[in-house]
This record gives structure tokens, sequence and C-alpha cells, in this order.
């Protein structure tokens, strides 16, 4: 509501792949678009774009590519702490990492940030799980 209130449109384009990378979802609507925000599991699709003059934005994605996107990113590394600080203080020390098997820079950053964080605490182990997200 508030995109339309500003006079842009917004597009989400599922994957009909499921998970994993995205086929090209731009191709017929090159033309029409203004811009393009994508999460990471669509890099290849974005490349497509390279040189098309739109702003494209990556989500989710490993800030040293030096791909044709600009890169937003969460702070994982903090959040997984406060987490992982938060599961500690209530006394939890046994934990299961439930990873996907989707190999992403987001997926190992978290996955480095949990084990960082679990390594420091006294009497505290992790067993990570890959699983995949379907």
């Amino acid at each position: 509501a508030l995109a339309a209130e500003h006079d842009f449109g917004v597009v989400l384009y599922p994957s009909p792949d499921g998970t994993g990378p995205a086929r090209d979802p731009f191709a017929s609507a090159r033309a029409a678009l203004d811009g393009v925000i994508a999460s990471s599991m669509a890099a290849d699709a974005l490349g497509a774009l390279h040189g098309a003059d739109l702003p494209l934005v990556m989500l989710d994605s490993d800030p040293s590519d030096s791909g044709p996107a600009a890169h937003v990113n969460l702070d994982i590394v903090d959040g997984m702490r406060q987490v992982t600080d938060h599961l500690l203080g209530l006394g939890h020390r046994r934990f299961l990492h439930l990873a996907s098997a989707v190999d992403t820079w987001t997926f190992a950053v978290r996955a480095e940030a949990l084990h960082d964080a679990l390594g420091a605490a006294e009497g505290a182990t992790v067993r990570t799980v890959r699983a995949p997200l379907d």
C-alpha cells in the first residue's frame, strides 16, 4: 500500500523451481522495470540485467561479491549472538542447528556465528543436521 501511495508497483516473483537459483524472472518485463530488489537465491538471474541501466539490489548476499548489484544485509553475526546469548541465559547447553542444504552466503555466515558463539560458552555443544528447504 505504501509503495502504491508513491506510484510504485511491487512485483513478487516466487521461483517456480522452488528453492535454489531462480530462472530469469525479468526476461519479459525488462523494459518496464524501474529497479530490482532480489534475494540471494536469484543472483544468476540478476546477471542477465547487468548493463540494463536498472538499479539492482541484492539481499542477503556476500558483500565482497563484485557482481552487478549493490548489497543490503542484516547484521547476521550480531543476531545469532543475541539468540545464542538468550538461549544460554535460559540455561540451554545442547543445541541442534538445522541447516539448509542450500549453499548461500547468509546460511554460511549464520552457521559460523552460531558455532563461534557456542564455542565460547562453557559446556555448550552443537550438532548440525543438513536438510533441504522444500
